[in-house]
């Protein structure tokens, strides 16, 4: 899993103060809780630059890899950092590529695309629109072909991958915009992000502009 530092996080993500960070931070939170509860996820791989990211990592199971800083494709060279330990450490093992901001994903719903996705040597999740990628599987990490951004199903699919339509819908809609935010809180989001969503609707309701004091709150990490 790529996770940006909060600071640049989700930055078409146009909401006031502190909210964009703390709703990407929300999004992985739960979504690595949802990846420890998948039965098919044997371990896992942050890579991220972002300070403390490890505290997020269920039960202290997982490792932290750190992110290339300089990188001129930030997500691609992440993808790599995993890739490659993946390549070294677990070669005949499949593996999946999760972005950090799918929060209405369930374990049920990443169990079903991995079954799916056994089947085939690649396969990926197309978004909700149908342009871009969310997830995406190899059965083995060496045969691992990615490249993430706008239009990547449809390079993916040139890359051999098979596309896996039939996903539930929180494993297709991530979060780049206020739209987006919208359609996935009605799917039903992690404990996280909804107390965050909570937050930024109350000040938007009050016409205070969000400060992190409203979002300090045992509920969330640090």
């Amino acid at each position: 899993m790529p996770i940006k530092r909060w600071s640049v996080a989700k930055s078409r993500l146009e909401v006031e103060g502190y909210a964009r960070e703390v709703l990407a931070q929300a999004f992985a939170a739960d979504l690595l809780a949802t990846v420890a509860a998948c039965p098919e996820v044997q371990e896992f791989v942050i890579v991220s630059n972002q300070e403390k990211v490890g505290h997020l990592l269920p039960g202290g199971r997982g490792f932290v890899l750190e992110e290339p800083r300089e990188a001129v494709d930030a997500l691609s060279s992440a993808i790599d950092v995993g890739v490659g330990w993946a390549r070294t450490h677990r070669p005949l093992q499949p593996i999946v590529i999760v972005p950090a901001d799918l929060p209405a994903l369930t374990a049920p719903a990443l169990s079903q695309v991995l079954r799916v996705a056994s089947r085939h040597p690649r396969a990926f999740v197309p978004d909700v629109d149908g342009e871009g990628t969310t997830l995406l599987t190899g059965l083995r990490s060496e045969i691992v072909l990615h490249s993430y951004g706008p239009g990547s199903a449809g390079r993916h699919a040139e890359l051999g991958a098979v596309a896996i339509t039939d996903a539930a819908a929180g494993a297709r809609q991530d979060v780049d915009t206020v739209e987006d935010l919208k359609r996935v809180s009605a799917l039903g989001v992690g404990p996280h992000t909804a107390f965050a969503v909570h937050q930024l609707c109350v000040g938007a309701e009050s016409g205070r502009q969000p400060t992190r004091s409203a979002y300090a709150t045992d509920a969330l990490p640090e």
